[in-house]
């Protein structure tokens, strides 16, 4: 199965006219325009989730074999984008929960519908920060077992430690302190 999410298609929501004698269908209408500006904003998240899907996916097959500092920089701003995603996911619920009903059972259903579909991609998103998270710790071993090379190197001993982390005498120690 494929990560690429797929925006679900949103029925046009019927559009009341605007009658000015009568304030609840106005107030009615309100709400369906304010819930087609919210079905357009998570369309525009999707979007952003597959474009940070693809760049995951592109650092995922990485061998990390230099130690490039540009690759940790471009990580940290993919778990950025990452946890804005899942922010204006948040946001976005947010403004769904302040859009009143009115006791019209059509604007319940599309808001509940547009809930689901954004608390969905939330959850992926979350899961991408994860995988976006697990990157950046590979990373940083990599750093780490550099480090402790050019550190063994520089030492130049047979990896015996007596000191039991008290000081960097071996690459146990300098990994584990």
């Amino acid at each position: 199965m494929s990560d690429k999410y797929v925006c679900e298609e949103e029925s046009s929501s019927k559009s009341y006219p605007l009658n000015e004698s009568e304030p609840e269908n106005a107030n009615q209408q309100k709400s369906f325009i304010q819930l087609d500006e919210i079905n357009k904003i998570y369309e525009s998240y999707c979007v952003q989730y597959n474009t940070l899907l693809n760049r995951v996916s592109i650092y995922e097959t990485f061998d990390f074999i230099s130690n490039d500092k540009s690759i940790k920089m471009e990580l940290s701003m993919l778990r950025y984008d990452c946890a804005g995603l899942h922010e204006y996911c948040t946001r976005t619920l947010f403004r769904l929960d302040s859009i009143e009903s009115y006791n019209n059972e059509e604007i319940r259903k599309n808001r509940k519908k547009i809930v689901v579909k954004v608390n969905k991609l939330a959850d992926k998103s979350e899961l991408l920060l994860k995988r976006v998270n697990q990157l950046i710790d590979e990373l940083n071993d990599f750093y780490k077992r550099q480090e402790s090379i050019k550190y063994m190197k520089k030492i130049k001993n047979s990896n015996e430690c007596t000191c039991h982390l008290q000081r960097d005498c071996c690459s146990y120690c300098y990994l584990n302190k």
